[in-house]
């Protein structure tokens, strides 16, 4: 059963997440910039930053949330967790941009596993201590 302290740790995932995948995307500035400006599948005026840091929020706390709910509070696997924040973006553009777009891949991978690090030790300190609640 998930309480209302529950929520509360969740949105601290996510914006720890949030905050750990956009970083990295920033380094595709601009709409004219935006590797998935001429595919077919997005057709939207937003810059596709928006879905890549989105879907990349969503999963890692997703996984966040699992590793803690069944008792895998090790350092290392929240530190994992924001490292697939962080290294998200640049994986999710690899796979998906044609091959005359001009990524900067490797200032992609560099920012997202740094912030990751960050990002996961953040959260090592937010929900290592966490007590399960008695309705768990």
């Amino acid at each position: 059963m998930i309480n209302y302290n529950n929520y509360v740790y969740l949105r601290y995932v996510l914006l720890v997440n949030i905050i750990a995948a956009l970083i990295p995307s920033m380094s595709v500035k601009g709409r004219a910039n935006d590797p998935l400006l001429h595919s077919t599948w997005w057709t939207m005026d937003q810059h596709s930053a928006v879905l890549v840091v989105s879907l990349a929020a969503i999963f890692s706390s997703a996984l966040a949330f699992l590793a803690e709910r069944s008792g895998n509070r090790q350092w290392w696997i929240f530190v994992g967790c924001g490292i697939v924040a962080g290294d998200f973006p640049a994986t999710f553009y690899l796979a998906t941009a044609s091959d005359s777009v001009y990524l900067p891949l490797t200032e992609m991978y560099v920012d997202g596993t740094v912030c990751g690090v960050v990002a996961g030790a953040v959260l090592t300190l937010l929900l290592r201590g966490r007590k399960r609640s008695a309705a768990a």
